[in-house]
């Protein structure tokens, strides 16, 4: 059993950065001042920028008449599940989001849909994800289900979830060694150990495509190769494999698509992949 939310929890929004410019601090740190929900806090762990001031001048002027907290941690960290790590760690919130550099909320609301849409006994909230290419162009990308299939198929972008706190004591940080996909690893934590999830029915953030773990595709391929071997026995992935394929059928038929996949068709020696 979960404990009980109060009416109205405090959420904790952990930001992780370094060497951000100005510019990208303030956009995100002012799609977080612009949020209704009234009890929020603020908890930036930064890497070590230079200088300092670029992240100090951002996190006190959102935080404005000081109605909403706003806490800097400002050390050397080991990569990003580290530095989110030691942001839950500082967190006093009920619920936890994490908000990164260069990304902001959809919506004004989003928090406070997100928090209302949670059951008693739910482990996180989630939505929809706006991704946002380098050039500006918007795409809105609906979440997977919350399911073990549903994140064996797909990833959920976790600036689109609102989890409970409790949940980091239960069951643990991010698992740093999974990188770039600790927070799958522990979304999935969450669910095998018996906490549900709900989609809030919105689209939560605008996602910036892109990071160094999008150019490492190889350091991405390896992760997912271990995230997969971690939760999903043999038969399990064999059985998943087999579902994820037909949903994929079933989507090109819906859309008319008859054409042969460019890798089948490559791998049949068929044409050049």
């Amino acid at each position: 059993m979960l404990s009980p939310l109060p009416p109205h929890p405090l959420i904790s929004v952990v930001t992780v950065c370094k060497d951000e410019s100005p510019e990208r601090l303030a956009d995100t740190f002012a799609s977080l001042a612009a949020q209704t929900w009234p009890h929020i806090e603020h908890v930036v762990v930064d890497g070590g920028s230079e200088p300092e001031s670029f992240v100090l001048r951002e996190l006190l002027a959102a935080a404005g008449s000081g109605t909403r907290g706003a806490r800097l941690l400002r050390e050397p960290d080991r990569g990003i599940y580290d530095a989110m790590n030691k942001g839950v760690a500082l967190c006093r919130g009920d619920l936890v989001y994490f908000l990164n550099v260069g990304d902001r909320f959809a919506r004004p609301d989003a928090l406070e849909l997100l928090a209302a849409a949670l059951a008693p006994q739910d482990g996180f909230a989630y939505g929809d994800a706006f991704y946002v290419s380098r050039d500006g162009r918007r795409q809105l990308a609906p979440s997977p289900p919350a399911t073990r299939f549903g994140l064996y198929r797909a990833t959920l972008c976790h600036q689109a979830v609102l989890c409970r706190r409790e949940l980091f004591h239960r069951l643990g940080p991010f698992d740093q060694d999974l990188a770039p996909l600790g927070d799958q690893d522990w979304l999935l934590r969450v669910l095998t150990a018996g906490y549900p999830a709900i989609h809030a029915g919105l689209a939560v953030c605008d996602f910036e495509l892109g990071g160094d773990y999008a150019r490492d595709l190889g350091r991405l391929f390896r992760a997912r190769a271990a995230f997969v071997r971690r939760h999903y026995p043999a038969w399990q992935r064999a059985l998943f494999g087999i579902g994820a394929l037909a949903v994929k059928i079933a989507q090109r038929l819906r859309a008319g698509n008859l054409a042969m996949p460019v890798r089948l068709a490559a791998a049949l020696g068929l044409r050049r992949a």
